[in-house]
């Protein structure tokens, strides 16, 4: 998993990508943001201040793929 870089998710899950970012002052934590194509393509944000394992946990319960860099 990289920071700030789009994972896709399956077909016809919530969210149409998943990025991940780290907190620049803290960067052992991160962000984890998804794009939603049904609320004009806005973000949302899904977690915040969570660990390396916790982000990646959560995009795979979401559906991301590739997450495995």
């Amino acid at each position: 998993m990289k920071s700030n870089h789009m994972y896709l998710t399956l077909t016809g899950a919530q969210y149409y990508s998943l990025i991940p970012t780290r907190i620049w002052y803290k960067p052992w934590r991160w962000n984890l943001v998804g794009t939603d194509l049904y609320n004009s393509g806005g973000y949302i944000i899904l977690a915040t201040n969570v660990t390396h394992d916790e982000a990646l946990g959560l995009m795979k319960i979401l559906g991301a793929t590739n997450t495995e860099d």
